[in-house]
């Protein structure tokens, strides 16, 4: 990477835009003004890096540095090519490796597996297929026919999702929520396996069921039978194609990673309802002096490094010797699926792809990865491509630990894309209005559990929604696509641009705000969806 060099804030000011006015609209939305257009602001991105950094917001508040918060970023990166909550409106939630399935679960209804999708698809997947997908696979089908009963967490929708859904789908209870979910899941991982199988040549064949190795009678097929019958379909299918994906070595063993690595470095605290990753417990550490919690940190961190200065107990050191052993498995996977990546059929046929649509989503593995037996699919990273027409090639644009990249696909160096998704037609391409609305900033924020004088955007925004009338909305997750726009409005800019130094991280430099506190009584203009 680079070394970022910004210029003046003065300079930074020559970025700003005008929120120019819309013609106006049968309903009216005071305050509305023009998205502004991705392909111009994109290919200047690609041109002037220094430009891109400056005008993207990287503060510290939402994108803390010590994550890697690239699923997130990709989903900022969308809102700003798409409009602001596009994002949420794919249902791209979750990590790099969980959000592509969770579109085309969120976007289609798979009520006939045969039918064509509408929504979110996959163009592209590599040849590789996870353990952890089988096991899903057969799990949820398992959950469908009532032979669970606790909803395994890989099914369960979050709050605001399932207020979604009960609206969208017109459903009336969480039972046929969850099970409706299930479905979907259902048909978003088989729609995976399918599309790797077309690049892996192997086909099905299913004797119970007398089908032949057409996909397409597969699916026809599928979609005759019994929820108890498909059970035994996708029984057999698993266990055949997992057979021959282990014998090409296109079988990706997720589940047996991650289960070793839950038994060795994942901990459950009484007031976490998940278990926590050793990085999420050693931040917590930091800030507690309880002697247990204190104990397990240390043995997570002799785990990990094996430092006989934590004076270790012998059952330590067998768990070291263990995490030794998945770490090289790691290696060796990583090294394996390099080579993979990179050869020229894979390579060929992304790029190809890649210059056929305007804008698709990529799932990517990244080479130095340190999240490998994290991963559910065999790849940790996420972006957005976009084909640049003055430059006439698809450009990845993404982020890196911490930082936004943009690059042409024929020459990235740090990782290879193994996914494409085309995003829902009807959801890209659905008129987006918005309004750039005045907000008085307070000086004591009032919630439902308490008050806060601290000046913050989530501040802002949560008190923000409050005043919103019926006319406007905003969305779960909105703030990280619309903060890349905020400062860049000509009437914020007198009140931000001054707030705004440069940070050192490393050998990298970035932009953020020194203190929102100057704020207080103050308006400032905010951006909100024209319902």
């Amino acid at each position: 990477m680079k070394q970022v060099f910004f210029l003046s804030i003065i300079l930074f000011a020559s970025g700003c835009f005008r929120a120019s006015p819309q013609k106006p609209e049968k309903k009216s939305c005071k305050g509305e003004f023009s998205w502004p257009n991705h392909q111009k602001l994109f290919t200047r991105f690609a041109n002037d890096r220094n430009y891109m950094h400056r005008f993207l917001h990287n503060g510290d508040e939402l994108w803390p540095k010590q994550a890697n918060l690239c699923a997130l970023g990709r989903n900022s990166l969308v809102d700003l090519a798409l409009g602001a909550g596009t994002s949420h409106d794919l249902g791209l939630k979750g990590s790099a490796w969980r959000a592509h399935y969770l579109t085309i679960a969120w976007t289609n209804d798979f009520k006939r597996l045969s039918d064509p999708l509408k929504g979110s698809r996959l163009i592209y997947s590599w040849p590789l297929i996870s353990s952890t997908l089988f096991y899903r696979l057969l799990t949820t089908q398992k959950f469908i026919n009532g032979k669970i009963k606790k909803i395994p967490d890989f099914l369960k929708l979050s709050v605001s999702s399932r207020k979604n859904a009960r609206i969208q789908w017109n459903l009336s209870n969480s039972a046929s929520i969850t099970r409706h979910w299930a479905r979907r899941l259902r048909g978003a991982w088989l729609h995976k396996i399918f599309i790797s199988l077309q690049h892996s040549g192997i086909k099905i064949k299913l004797t119970d069921f007398d089908s032949s190795t057409s996909i397409l009678k597969f699916k026809q097929k599928f979609d005759q039978l019994s929820e108890q019958k498909k059970e035994k379909m996708l029984l057999e299918l698993a266990q055949q194609l997992q057979q021959q994906l282990k014998d090409r070595k296109l079988l990706f063993p997720s589940e047996e990673m991650q289960q070793k690595l839950e038994k060795l470095l994942y901990t459950k605290l009484e007031k976490y309802e998940k278990k926590l990753s050793p990085w999420q417990l050693l931040e917590i550490g930091k800030k507690t002096q309880d002697p247990d919690l204190q104990t397990r940190v240390r043995e997570i961190n002799y785990i990990l490094h094996g430092d006989p200065r934590l004076k270790p107990k012998p059952q330590w050191k067998e768990k070291h010797r263990e995490y030794l052993e998945l770490k090289a498995q790691t290696k060796k996977w990583m090294q394996y699926l390099k080579k993979m990546v990179l050869s020229e059929k894979i390579q060929q046929k992304v790029l190809t792809l890649s210059r056929k649509e305007k804008l698709l989503l990529s799932g990517n593995y990244f080479f130095e990865t340190s999240h490998l037996a994290e991963t559910t699919t065999g790849f940790t990273h996420a972006g957005m491509v976009l084909f640049l027409n003055k430059k006439k090639q698809p450009w990845l644009f993404d982020r890196v630990l911490g930082f936004y990249y943009a690059n042409p696909l024929k020459t990235m160096k740090h990782s290879a894309i193994v996914e494409l998704v085309k995003p829902a037609p009807t959801i890209v391409n659905k008129e987006k209005r918005y309004a750039l609305l005045p907000y008085r900033v307070k000086s004591v924020f009032k919630f439902k559990r308490g008050s806060s004088n601290r000046v913050s955007w989530k501040n802002i925004y949560t008190d923000f929604k409050k005043e919103l009338t019926p006319a406007y909305k905003l969305g779960a997750g909105i703030i990280w696509g619309i903060m890349n726009l905020l400062p860049n409005f000509k009437k914020n800019s007198p009140l931000l641009y001054p707030l705004y130094e440069t940070k050192k991280l490393g050998k990298y430099s970035y932009l953020d705000f020194k203190s929102l506190q100057s704020l207080k009584n103050k308006t400032i203009y905010l951006v909100a969806r024209c319902r």
